[in-house]
């Protein structure tokens, strides 16, 4: 996790809670190699939690295992 806090940053908000077996759908967008934006939407369409996820350039991450 510490690797993730010196190359990149997250932004999550929960708007309202979801309770065990209650339907739900994620959307994405914004979808790049460095962000990314979700929403988690009720079946009515109310938005109840979104989260945006921004990494370092692609050249300053470290190649992987």
């Amino acid at each position: 996790m510490t690797g993730f806090l010196s190359r990149g940053h997250g932004n999550a908000g929960i708007a309202s809670p979801f309770y065990d077996e209650e339907a739900f759908v994620v959307e994405t967008t914004n979808l790049s190699q460095t962000n990314y934006s979700s929403s988690l939407f009720r079946p009515d369409r109310t938005v109840s939690a979104t989260a945006e996820v921004h990494l370092a350039e692609p050249e300053a991450l470290a190649a992987p295992p």
